[in-house]
């Protein structure tokens, strides 16, 4: 599988990028996770629309959802559409949300997509977890062709999200709370003892709030971890291999 991260900036985008937006490519299947605020002109950057064979959103809020909004209007409108709706597969009420932050003067469908509760997609298969998070909100596990992704959306320390990232082969953790303890992010510390107590074998930290110093998010998950870290950044792009 290979990662590449579109957008990566905590609740809201930052002076370097979009809000939280990841491509995954594993084999003949592309999948994006979550799609917040500015990120639909970086993914253009790295795929073509009509590619994207489904989006999975870890949760609602709207730094991971929003621009959804714009993808709509680009495939009705703007010259990219598909033969089919795009599969938006999320937390219950992804629909009704999303319609209604489109909304102007009355709620209209969003007819560009298909909305539905989390499934494989393609060649992948895809497990989730509940995390500890405000709202219904979910880690995502994709596995193919013997590699393991974990993407644990926003997340408090969580033993469901622990279990569902036992022996990934890469981790991207949210690290957005400066300390630990915050009961709704991860600090960087956190991130690495979640990686280490789930034996992973990489770690790449995202969703750091513009507030947040990512180097000392970096070096406390360094420290907890003892294994490879990479701070996310627009652009980057990571292979794993099993």
């Amino acid at each position: 599988m290979e990662l590449a991260v579109a957008g990566c900036s905590g609740s809201g985008p930052g002076r370097d990028g979009a809000a939280s937006c990841y491509l995954v490519r594993a084999g003949a299947t592309t999948l994006v996770l979550d799609c917040g605020p500015g990120a639909l002109a970086p993914l253009q950057g790295l795929v073509d629309l009509r590619a994207v064979d489904a989006v999975l959103l870890s949760h609602l809020h709207p730094d991971h959802c929003l621009d959804l909004c714009a993808w709509h209007v680009a495939q009705r409108y703007g010259g990219a559409g598909r033969s089919a709706p795009l599969p938006v597969l999320g937390p219950s009420g992804t629909q009704d949300r999303l319609e209604r932050a489109y909304a102007v003067e009355r709620q209209e469908p969003l007819s560009s997509f298909a909305f539905g509760p989390f499934r494989d997609v393609g060649e992948v298969v895809v497990r989730t977890a509940r995390a500890h998070h405000p709202g219904e909100s979910y880690a995502i596990r994709l596995e193919h062709a013997g590699t393991t992704l974990v993407y644990t959306g926003d997340t408090a320390v969580s033993d469901e999200v622990l279990a569902l990232a036992q022996g990934a082969d890469l981790l991207l953790a949210e690290a957005a709370a400066p300390a630990d303890g915050s009961g709704v992010h991860l600090s960087g510390a956190e991130a690495g003892a979640l990686a280490r107590e789930a034996g992973v074998r990489g770690l790449v930290l995202t969703h750091i709030p513009t507030w947040v110093e990512p180097e000392q998010q970096l070096e406390q998950a360094e420290a907890a971890f003892g294994g490879q870290v990479v701070l996310a950044r627009s652009g980057l792009v990571v292979e794993t291999a099993g």
